[in-house]
């Protein structure tokens, strides 16, 4: 009976553990956003400007709606823009590379 009442007392215990074990473990929500290279040639110094220039302007996009209102001026929103834009380099270079290695073939029959 003893045993018992001990396994009761320890499925009690964990109960009244699990929401705070529960809400101990931290959350990553991401907020993300789509750049359209849309109308931009990429194998052109402007093109890849105006490219930068729109995954800057995603990064402040996802980074403003990451954070509080008060804290979009803080080292930590700056930051986050940093690593946003990081975090898209390497489609951004994947995309450049590709727009500068494109190559159409023509064929013809020889005669």
């Amino acid at each position: 009976m003893s045993s018992f009442r001990t396994m009761i007392a320890a499925a009690f215990i964990c109960a009244a553990a699990l929401p705070t074990l529960a809400t101990a473990a931290p959350t990553t929500d991401f907020v993300t956003r789509d750049v359209s290279t849309t109308g931009l040639d990429l194998a052109s110094p402007r093109g890849i400007a105006a490219l930068k220039q729109r995954v800057r302007d995603a990064a402040k996009t996802v980074c403003e709606a990451a954070n509080a209102p008060a804290d979009l001026l803080s080292d930590t929103v700056r930051a986050c823009r940093a690593d946003a834009f990081r975090s898209a380099e390497p489609d951004l270079r994947a995309a450049i590379h590709v727009a500068e290695t494109r190559r159409i073939q023509v064929s013809a029959n020889s005669r």
